[in-house]
C-alpha cells in the first residue's frame, strides 16, 4: 500500500494576521462565532491551513474585509 501524502496547505498569509480586531477575537465578528461563517462583504477563498507537520484544518484566506483595521 502506498504511503499517503499529507494535504498541501496554503502558504499565503490571510489579511486577518494584520488586523487589529483579530487580537483575542473579541472585536472580530468571525473569530467570535463558533461556526466560523464568513463575514458579510469578505473577499475570501476557502483554503487549508497547516497546524502541525501533517495536521490541517479548513479555513479561509481573507483577501479583503470591510471590518479590517491595520494593526
Amino acid at each position: 500500500m502506498k504511503k499517503r501524502k499529507p494535504p498541501k496547505a496554503n502558504k499565503k498569509a490571510t489579511l486577518c494576521w494584520r488586523c487589529k480586531k483579530a487580537s483575542g477575537g473579541y472585536d472580530c465578528e468571525w473569530a467570535r462565532k463558533e461556526n466560523y461563517e464568513p463575514v458579510p462583504g469578505w473577499k475570501a477563498k476557502q483554503t487549508t491551513v497547516l497546524i502541525e507537520q501533517s495536521r490541517t484544518v479548513d479555513s479561509f484566506l481573507v483577501l479583503r474585509c470591510p471590518k479590517f483595521k491595520e494593526g
